[in-house]
């Protein structure tokens, strides 16, 4: 990623869509909470940006079958710390939420399946 995302940028923020690879899943207090990666998707704004996805609703979750619905997602261009929650430091961190799952089509279907009130 070259220069920074400004305020005309938020649309293409609000639909991210790109691929990542998982360095690492993180525990804090005994219990799995989210994953470090980088952006691999080489197409993407993000590309080659650190990413942290902390999972921000309880419950028994996967990338499958069990999606959670909120990640607080944090990207920037420095490697995230590793403390028992991580988090990056410096300039050019953006934030953020979104679904983390194991493709696309499975956050397309856990969105578009009718409400389960």
């Amino acid at each position: 990623m070259t220069g920074s995302l400004g305020p005309a940028d938020y649309e293409t923020i609000h639909d991210a869509d790109f691929d990542v690879h998982i360095d690492r899943l993180f525990h804090f207090k005994g219990e799995l909470r989210g994953i470090v990666g980088i952006v691999t998707t080489s197409t993407h704004a993000f590309s080659g940006l650190h990413i942290i996805a902390a999972e921000m609703l309880t419950g028994e979750h996967d990338f499958t079958d069990r999606l959670c619905r909120r990640y607080d997602l944090t990207l920037g261009p420095r490697t995230p710390t590793s403390e028992e929650w991580p988090h990056i430091e410096g300039p050019g961190v953006l934030e953020g939420y979104g679904t983390v799952a194991a493709s696309r089509e499975l956050i397309h279907a856990l969105w578009t399946k009718p409400s389960e009130h």
